[in-house]
């Protein structure tokens, strides 16, 4: 199904950063060397957003907090295990303290990343113009609350998981056996949760598979329609 979006001058600027080459309507009110200006401030990491400076366009947005060395994903595999050990379990590194009382448009679930990996991130997120919170997903250390716990004091209307490691995370027993790209491109509904879940490439993936970022800009307007 294809969905059409309008698309500001923002949201145009970070897919040109992402690498994700986008359409113009032959209704839209840009003229070409607007666009032009528009991939050239990309280019310099100078997003424009109207009403807001940088330092505030920045602080408004959760991004993870910084890991060396960076996390190294393995692609389109799961962690290993050993033989007679209980599945990996794992929750989330930053919750705030004050969630239950911040609504979320979206959630972005994933491991953890830095450098290029972590500016893509941020791209992705601010392409979504709305509300959202980068959850860190990391191996729990102890006892502590579940997941799923920590998932419904994000209340968000939808979360979108990062690689397979978050999608099967989320998504529980019923997405072990499916492969990766098979998740991708449906809404899926976590037990317990309200929101829906949408899958799409962790940064990490899509550093190594560049030509991957459209089928990632797909995901994304999924997780958009979702929302509206």
């Amino acid at each position: 199904m294809t969905t059409n979006l309008v698309l500001d001058p923002r949201q145009r600027a970070m897919l040109a950063e992402m690498g994700v080459r986008v359409w113009q309507p032959s209704d839209a009110v840009q003229t070409p060397s607007s666009v032009r200006a528009e991939l050239a401030l990309a280019d310099k990491n100078q997003i424009p957003v109207l009403g807001q400076s940088q330092d505030e366009r920045a602080s408004s947005i959760a991004v993870p907090v910084r890991r060396e060395p960076p996390l190294r994903l393995p692609v389109l595999s799961s962690p290993p295990a050993p033989a007679g050990s209980v599945p990996l379990r794992y929750v989330i590194g930053n919750l705030p303290t004050d969630s239950a009382a911040v609504p979320f448009d979206f959630v972005l679930f994933g491991e953890p990343c830095t450098g290029d990996a972590e500016k893509l991130l941020t791209s992705m997120a601010l392409v979504l113009g709305a509300k959202n919170f980068v959850a860190q997903m990391v191996p729990a250390q102890n006892e502590s609350e579940s997941l799923l716990d920590q998932l419904k004091k994000l209340p968000a209307k939808v979360l979108v998981a990062l690689g397979p490691h978050a999608a099967k995370a989320l998504l529980g027993e019923a997405s072990q056996a499916m492969p990766f790209g098979k998740l991708r491109g449906a809404v899926h509904a976590a037990s317990g949760l309200v929101g829906k879940v949408i899958v799409t490439y962790h940064p990490l993936q899509l550093l190594r598979q560049p030509l991957a970022k459209a089928q990632a800009w797909t995901d994304l307007k999924l997780a958009m329609k979702e929302a509206a």
